[in-house]
């Protein structure tokens, strides 16, 4: 028995919507160690829990739905470890003390530092894109969701600082692409 052609064609469309979602379920996966792995060294209760949550669910959908959006959740998990890890490390560090001066904590300097390195990270991703624009929008969130695990650490002023540090890094990049241009 032989197949005609729109018999083949939804047959080959299903197979690769399949591979599809399992890409994108794979992907979610993996994306969920970074909370599990956060919620080990620093839960902070349903804010961990809410940021992790809508991490592997933007990954999942960015994934499943391919293009510039599955390069921009990958990459944008990628860059957001920085800040993640920036965060964490001055948590652990604590404050520092200067004579004379009194003590000031490090993790509101991390975390925008890490968000201008991760919106550093992105635009040099989005750089060598197909589609830059869905990377840039993709890898943004994503970079701002995962290292907001790690800034939420010290509440409103961690993760404002992530976006302020990741708005003047990503403004610095269309600046130059301005420049560029011209």
């Amino acid at each position: 028995m032989q197949m005609n052609d729109s018999e083949l064609l939804q047959k080959a469309s299903a197979a690769m919507e399949a591979t599809r979602v399992r890409l994108a379920v794979t992907a979610a996966l993996l994306a969920a160690v970074v909370p599990l792995l956060v919620s080990l060294v620093r839960f902070q209760g349903v804010v961990t829990v809410a940021i992790g949550v809508c991490t592997v669910v933007l990954v999942g959908l960015c994934v499943w739905r391919g293009r510039g959006l599955s390069a921009g959740a990958l990459n944008g998990l990628k860059a957001g470890l920085v800040p993640l890890v920036f965060a964490l490390a001055a948590n652990a560090w604590g404050h520092v003390c200067i004579p004379g001066r009194g003590c000031s904590s490090l993790c509101v300097p991390a975390c925008t530092l890490g968000g201008i390195c991760a919106g550093l990270a992105i635009e040099w991703f989005a750089r060598k894109a197909s589609d830059p624009m869905r990377m840039r929008a993709a890898g943004a969130a994503l970079a701002l969701l995962t290292g907001s695990l790690g800034c939420a650490c010290v509440g409103y002023g961690g993760i404002a600082g992530l976006v302020a540090g990741y708005a003047g890094s990503a403004l610095a990049g269309v600046a130059v692409r301005l420049v560029r241009r011209a």
